[in-house]
């Protein structure tokens, strides 16, 4: 194969191109004529083109080079983050709903708050009505967010049930902040908005709220923090029919700070190159 550039052919081109790495000069490699200087150059990419044979330890058209291993390295250092940021969340989740919220009385929104409602208001118990509204929104996201996302939500989900079995035979380690509303307000939002933050970093949901959420950011175009927000915030205002307007405030107050954390967390921004300007 050659490469034409200003109607001179290359023989040399395609080794260059293969190993960038020993062909430094592979502007060299295209345009020759038939100068002395130029047949020098011609020779050197010759040199250069054996040492990319010999050193991608392959043919010539395909070398097996170690770039596919580093790759490959890499992919596996990649997917081993994104599971450990998924343990990690779930358990910053689960270590915060059950010494904060379980402690203080927190009312949640989302699938947790739709739950109380209809036992309040129908008698259903949680336990059915939290699989079958789970069940559907997994069910949602299998469908427009992909296998891929649905692995990762059911391992988050056993992951929480996991850490919370843990610690409720641990016990409280935190001291009860039912006397303080305020501070179990931010101390609740910072252990949920940095748990489910990390678990939607690493591509998965810890509950059918989360799931929710995506699928609002994905369709109707909505900031995460909105869209959870705006979730918390439906099933919280229904929540006032049984639940008096002082705990309802507080409660707001945590899903405000845990839903700008999840957006922070969740979906960083990337950072400004930090090359100066020419």
């Amino acid at each position: 194969m050659q490469i034409q550039r200003k109607g001179v052919a290359c023989w040399a081109a395609p080794a260059c191109r293969i190993r960038k790495k020993f062909c430094l000069h592979a502007r060299t490699c295209a345009g020759h004529a038939n100068t002395p200087t130029e047949k020098t150059g011609n020779f050197v990419c010759a040199v250069r083109k054996i040492g990319c044979f010999f050193a991608g330890k392959g043919n010539w058209g395909k070398p097996k080079s170690d770039c596919a291993a580093k790759r490959s390295t890499k992919r596996l250092v990649s997917l081993r983050d994104c599971w450990a940021t998924l343990l990690a969340g779930a358990a910053i989740l689960s270590f915060g709903l059950f010494n904060v919220h379980s402690q203080s009385g927190i009312t949640e929104g989302g699938v947790l708050g739709t739950t109380l409602l209809l036992r309040r208001w129908f008698g259903i118990s949680p336990g059915v009505s939290e699989f079958v509204i789970d069940a559907i929104c997994y069910a949602l996201g299998y469908r427009y967010l992909g296998k891929l996302f649905l692995r990762r939500a059911l391992a988050a989900s056993a992951a929480f049930a996991g850490f919370y079995f843990i610690w409720e035979r641990v016990g409280f380690v935190l001291p009860d902040l039912s006397a303080h509303p305020f501070a179990a307000a931010i101390l609740g939002g910072m252990f949920v908005g940095v748990g489910v933050g990390l678990v939607v970093r690493a591509g998965g949901a810890s509950g059918g709220d989360d799931v929710l959420a995506l699928l609002l950011e994905k369709f109707v175009r909505l900031p995460l923090s909105k869209a959870y927000f705006l979730t918390d915030a439906v099933v919280l205002a229904l929540s006032l029919s049984y639940i008096p307007l002082r705990r309802i405030a507080f409660s707001f107050l945590t899903v405000t700070l845990s839903s700008f954390l999840i957006e922070r967390i969740g979906r960083p921004k990337p950072q400004a190159s930090a090359l100066p300007r020419a």
